[in-house]
């Protein structure tokens, strides 16, 4: 899905770069950093459903013979217009492998596009007052339609046009260590048809800690509420979920213009959901080249 995972180096210049919290739902971290001028990225990840969490927050695992595999492929590029200011796109697909009782099936599938202008503010001279950064994002329905949530973590098609509204704060608490709280707001318009997707709301907050120059850290935790759906202004039950993911993420800056970051995310039984909801694990490698 659109991954916010570039790295900072300079955590100063850019620590929430290196926040995983978007590696299933961003982009909400720049691909540039303030001195460039072009990024452009390539994260690799697989993906396994090992089975739900119902409106009590137990979670199930998946019955005998049942699983699905994904390998999911995120290209981005984004060009620093000014150093205040990023445009981005990006793009993602999937090779989805299913098994039941006595069948299965593979097959490849293309993603949304999609598009976000980001503004950040310069970083404060104290550190008791936040860096803040705002961003404007639009989803095109270009892939195969997904389900409702689960195109959300994967970046598969949503079916919907999607225009969004997002922020962020970045407080330097010392040097090497940086703390981030973020929110996206997404309204989904049905391009046909009498449903209208429900809002989509994100919040995430993360850690980043740069331990040297070349390597670093971060733990986020994300969670996504999808409104629920209306059909011919009706509320459509059980159509409303949440889900919460923890990631991790590992940095390394490498030569200069080029970095990498491995994330490991997964879903958190949340209880009080309206419906049980599919979980995911995922693991991904992002490459990361600018100049």
């Amino acid at each position: 899905m659109r991954a916010a995972l570039s790295m900072a180096v300079a955590l100063g210049a850019g620590a929430a770069s290196a926040c995983p919290c978007g590696a299933a739902l961003g982009p909400v971290a720049p691909w540039t950093q303030a001195a460039d001028r072009v990024a452009f990225a390539s994260a690799l990840s697989w993906q396994t459903e090992p089975g739900t969490v119902d409106a009590r927050g137990r979670a199930w695992s998946s019955p005998p013979g049942v699983s699905t595999h994904r390998a999911l492929l995120d290209l981005a590029a984004a060009w620093r217009v000014a150093p205040a200011l990023e445009l981005a796109a990006q793009w993602s697909a999937a090779y989805t492998a299913l098994a039941l009782p006595g069948a299965s099936s593979a097959a490849a599938s293309a993603g949304d596009v999609s598009v976000r202008a980001r503004w950040e503010s310069a970083a404060p001279l104290r550190r008791a007052a936040p860096q803040v950064a705002a961003w404007a994002a639009l989803r095109a329905p270009t892939g195969s339609a997904g389900a409702g949530a689960l195109a959300t973590v994967t970046g598969l098609g949503l079916g919907a046009w999607e225009p969004a509204l997002g922020a962020e704060l970045r407080w330097s608490v010392s040097s090497p260590v940086t703390v981030m709280t973020l929110t996206e707001v997404g309204v989904r318009v049905a391009p046909v048809g009498s449903v209208r997707p429900g809002v989509r709301w994100m919040l995430g907050a993360a850690v980043a800690h740069q331990v040297t120059p070349r390597w670093g850290w971060t733990v986020a935790l994300t969670e996504v509420i999808e409104g629920a759906a209306s059909e011919d202004g009706q509320r459509v039950a059980g159509s409303a979920t949440r889900r919460a993911l923890v990631a991790v993420g590992a940095s390394a800056r490498w030569v200069d213009g080029l970095r990498t970051m491995l994330t490991v995310s997964s879903d958190v039984p949340v209880p009080g959901l309206a419906s049980n909801i599919t979980t995911q694990t995922r693991v991904g490698v992002t490459m990361i080249w600018s100049r």
